[in-house]
C-alpha cells in the first residue's frame, strides 16, 4: 500500500511504501517517525491520533492538510482545510470494503469497522499518575477503541449536556437571573441517562481488569502482587464513593443538587467526574513500579482490552514503545503483544537487532519510483 502525506505534521509532501508485514521505523528524534504513525492511524479510522487534534497534525503555516491511499482505486482520503472562519474542516472518505495486503492470509476486501487499532504512545506512560480528568480522558480513548460507536456516543452526548448545563448555569450567573430549573432538569437528566451507559461499559472494564491482574506478575520481577482496582464514582448524595456495582447507584436528589451546582458554578455528577487508581499492597503503583515496569503495566492493560471485544483483525501502531525497557522485557512486550497482532508497526530510535522484524528507516520507507505530486483538499 502506498500512502501520500501533504502538509501533514513535519512533511510538505511525502509518499512511503508500507511494508506488507509488520515492521518497526528505527531513526533519530524528529525525523518523521510519530508523522508517518500518526497518519497511518487517521486513515485508518477517520480521527486524529489519540491524546491530538487533527490542528495538531496541520503542518505550521498551512491551511489543508491531506492524506492518500495513492493505489487504490476507489477514493481513500482524509483531508483538511481551514475555513475563512478560521475552523478545520475534516473529510474523510473511504471505500467501503478495502484489500488490506498486511492483514495475514487475506484474499477478500474487508471493511475498516472490521479492524481493532490498539496504539501506544510514550505520554501514555504516566497515565494512572495524571490528574483525574486527563486520567478519565486516556480511559475513554481506550474503551472508544474497545465498544466502538455505543461508547463514543454516550460520551459525546455526556459530554454535551455537561456543556450545556454549565453554560445555563454560568450564564445565570452573569445576568444575575434564577437559573431556569426545567432546562436544569432536561440536562440533568441527559447526564443521568448516559452516565448509566457509561458506567455499565466502565464496569465491565474494571472487573474484566481486575480478574486478569494477576497475570501482570508474569510481566515483571516484582515481589508486590495484591493488586486492586479502586474505582470511584459520585453517589446520589454528592459523596465521592468506591463503586463495584452499579445496583445502588440511585437516581439522585436534584432538587438538592440544584443548590449545590448553581453556588459551586460546577457540575458535581455524572460520569465526567469518575475517578480510578491501581493499587499494590494498599499503595498506588507509581510508588512501587519503575519507570520501566510502569510502561509495562500500561501495555498489560491495552493488550487485556484488546481480547474483551475482539474484532477479526488485530492492529498496533506503538510509537517508541521500547524506550525504558530492558531486553528481557523488550521480548515480553514482543511475545504478547506484537507478535498476536495481525499486523503491527512500531518506531524507535535504538536498534533492536535481536527482534525477529524488518527495521526501516523514514528515508528507506520513501518511494524513489513515484514523485509526490500534491493534491488539493476536498472539503
Amino acid at each position: 500500500m502506498i500512502l501520500q502525506l501533504n502538509n501533514w505534521r513535519c512533511f510538505d509532501s511525502l509518499t512511503i511504501n508500507l511494508p506488507q508485514d509488520a515492521f518497526i521505523i528505527i531513526d533519530q528524534n524528529g525525523s518523521g517517525k510519530t508523522s508517518i504513525l500518526s497518519a497511518l492511524y487517521s486513515l485508518l479510522t477517520g480521527a486524529p491520533f489519540p491524546n491530538t487534534k487533527f490542528t495538531h497534525s496541520l503542518k505550521f503555516q498551512k491551511d489543508y492538510f491531506g492524506l492518500q491511499v495513492q493505489n487504490y482505486s476507489d477514493q481513500w482520503f482524509l483531508n483538511g482545510k481551514i475555513s475563512p472562519s478560521g475552523r478545520l474542516t475534516i473529510k474523510f472518505e473511504h471505500p467501503e470494503f478495502v484489500k488490506l495486503n498486511f492483514l495475514k492470509n487475506n484474499q477478500a476486501k474487508v471493511s475498516l469497522d472490521d479492524l481493532q487499532i490498539f496504539t501506544y504512545l510514550p505520554t501514555d506512560n504516566t497515565w494512572l499518575f495524571e490528574n483525574r480528568t486527563q486520567k478519565l480522558k486516556i480511559l475513554d480513548d481506550l474503551l472508544s477503541q474497545i465498544y466502538g460507536k455505543p461508547y463514543t456516543e454516550a460520551l459525546k452526548k455526556l459530554q454535551q449536556a455537561c456543556t450545556q448545563k454549565l453554560s445555563l448555569i454560568k450564564n445565570s450567573k452573569q445576568k444575575e437571573i434564577p437559573v431556569d430549573y426545567t432546562l436544569y432538569l432536561t440536562f440533568s437528566e441527559l447526564i443521568f441517562a448516559q452516565s448509566q451507559i457509561l458506567w455499565n461499559f466502565r464496569a465491565k472494564f474494571f472487573a474484566f481488569w481486575q480478574n486478569h491482574l494477576f497475570e501482570f506478575v508474569s510481566w515483571i520481577d516484582s515481589k508486590f502482587k495484591n493488586w486492586q482496582i479502586v474505582w470511584q464514582i459520585t453517589d446520589s448524595l454528592s459523596q465521592r464513593q468506591k463503586q463495584s456495582t452499579l445496583t445502588q447507584n440511585a437516581k439522585p436528589d436534584w432538587q438538592q443538587f440544584y443548590r449545590t451546582e448553581v453556588v459551586a458554578e460546577k457540575i458535581l455528577y455524572g460520569a465526567s467526574r469518575d475517578d480510578f487508581s491501581l493499587k499494590c499492597n494498599g499503595l498506588d503503583c507509581q510508588s512501587v513500579l519503575s519507570r520501566g515496569e510502569m510502561r509495562s503495566l500500561v501495555l498489560f492493560i491495552k493488550n487485556l482490552a484488546s481480547t474483551l471485544a475482539p474484532k477479526p483483525y488485530l492492529i498496533w501502531l506503538v510509537d517508541d514503545i521500547f524506550n525504558e525497557l530492558d531486553s528481557q522485557r523488550e521480548q515480553i512486550v514482543f511475545q504478547n503483544i506484537l507478535q498476536k497482532a495481525n499486523w503491527f508497526v512500531s518506531t524507535s530510535t535504538k536498534k533492536l537487532d535481536y527482534l525477529s522484524v524488518s527495521h526501516y528507516s523514514v528515508n528507506s520507507l520513501i518511494d524513489s519510483k513515484k514523485i509526490p505530486r500534491a493534491f488539493r483538499a476536498k472539503v
